[in-house]
């Protein structure tokens, strides 16, 4: 909202005068080093003398962006209203659309994100990589404070965390534990004869870990112990969340895995106190 944008600085000050009001004037304001002082205070004075009413024009104009703007953002709503799902994009959804149609939908969506807009050269090569990668690439653009990425035909802006590699944590008995290095929360449920079995874990330390490589884990009672990579793969985790997964252990023994399961040693049986874990 800009409502004295057709309001010249010579009437506002007028205005100020004239009704003995008092302002704080920012005292950076006279610094020319500064790109809009010294357009300010050196360029349109001279644009002034030459075209007086330029400041109208420009008005006009940003009304008219204004309006142009808005029949995009409808445009992308429209191009988009089969493509986006739960905060992510459909790749085939911008491969159909013309290339114009398809940038304006991809800023569509990383403004619906909270990302602030790349430069128009970093916006075509994420559309490009997006498109044109194969489809076993990691594809990531870097963006403000976070990625672009794309997996199974899809794409999210998943945000920057610094996770240490080496992370590990004690559980001592908290119903909720925020782990903002990782992007989310642990909560701890206690149930009955559904979930991790207390009486199991009574004897150990408790510790929320994240991979090392070679952790292995049996969430099938009616299979062998397989390794987490392969679980996670056939889970179709995105490769991205998996390195940010809260592990819990007992001891050195994986016992629950998030989108995974629980290790068939540490199930609750029917009618026993358990703990559910849930990591959002």
């Amino acid at each position: 909202m800009r409502p004295l944008l057709d309001v010249t600085r010579d009437e506002i000050l007028d205005h100020a005068r004239k009704r003995r009001l008092k302002w704080v004037e920012d005292e950076s304001n006279a610094n020319v080093h500064f790109m809009r002082n010294y357009l300010r205070h050196e360029v349109l004075p001279l644009i002034a003398r030459r075209f007086p009413s330029y400041r109208v024009t420009i008005a006009r104009s940003a009304r008219h962006v204004a309006e142009a703007v808005e029949v995009l953002e409808e445009v992308a709503a429209k191009d988009g209203a089969g493509s986006l799902r739960n905060g992510t994009l459909s790749v085939e959804g911008l491969r159909r659309l013309p290339v114009a149609r398809a940038r304006n939908l991809l800023r569509y969506f990383l403004a619906g994100q909270g990302v602030a807009m790349p430069a128009t050269g970093r916006l075509e090569e994420a559309l490009r990589q997006v498109l044109t990668a194969k489809q076993d690439a990691r594809v990531a653009i870097e963006l403000d404070g976070a990625s672009l990425r794309r997996y199974e035909g899809r794409i999210q802006v998943v945000p920057t965390l610094k996770t240490p590699r080496q992370y590990s944590r004690p559980w001592q008995g908290e119903k909720r534990l925020d782990f903002p290095e990782l992007g989310g929360a642990l909560t701890f449920a206690r149930k009955t004869g559904n979930g991790i079995s207390l009486a199991r874990l009574r004897g150990g330390a408790v510790t929320i870990r994240l991979r090392r490589g070679g952790e292995r884990l049996r969430p099938d009672c009616r299979r062998p112990t397989r390794s987490l990579k392969n679980l996670l793969q056939e889970a179709r985790m995105a490769p991205w969340l998996r390195e940010r997964l809260p592990l819990i252990f007992h001891g050195d023994t994986l016992v629950w895995v998030p989108g995974v399961g629980i290790d068939c040693a540490f199930r609750a049986k029917s009618g026993e106190p358990a703990l559910l874990p849930g990591w959002t």
